[in-house]
C-alpha cells in the first residue's frame, strides 16, 4: 500500500485511505461523516454537577 502525504501540513486524510472496521460476526462498518469534537475545558466543568460525579484520581 502507498499513502502519499496531502498537501495539509503533511497529514494523512482518512477519507483518502477508504477504511473498513469491523463491528461484530459478519459486520463491517465504512468511513461515514467526520467530526471534530473539542476537547473539555476542565475549568469551567469546575463546581458543576459533573464535577461532583468525577472519580477523586481524575480532578486537577
Amino acid at each position: 500500500m502507498l499513502i502519499r502525504r496531502s498537501g495539509r501540513n503533511g497529514r494523512i486524510d482518512p477519507k483518502l485511505l477508504d477504511p473498513v472496521c469491523l463491528l461484530s460476526g459478519s459486520g463491517y462498518a465504512s468511513l461515514g461523516d467526520l467530526i471534530n469534537v473539542q476537547p473539555p475545558q476542565w475549568k469551567k466543568i469546575e463546581g458543576t454537577a459533573g464535577m461532583d460525579t468525577m472519580p477523586q484520581a481524575e480532578r486537577h
